[in-house]
């Protein structure tokens, strides 16, 4: 399954303490404003869920909402 070749992405540490979210819209060539518009959101939403990622204390809610915006 396919499925199965992700399970080694699923468990990766942050690299160098980084966002993986930030990661993601990076490699989506999206600003944080782009993605703040798409989401509803302020771009602070934005800026700050990529920092509480880092520290553990996004939701999935919150991850689900930023990643369904990119």
């Amino acid at each position: 399954f396919a499925d199965l070749d992700l399970n080694p992405y699923l468990h990766a540490p942050l690299p160098n303490g980084e966002s993986w979210l930030k990661k993601a819209r990076q490699a989506l060539f999206l600003s944080g404003p782009t993605v703040a518009k798409r989401a509803g959101v302020p771009v602070s939403a934005i800026w700050g869920s990529e920092k509480y990622e880092v520290r553990g204390d996004l939701t999935i809610g919150q991850m689900r909402k930023i990643a369904d915006a990119m």
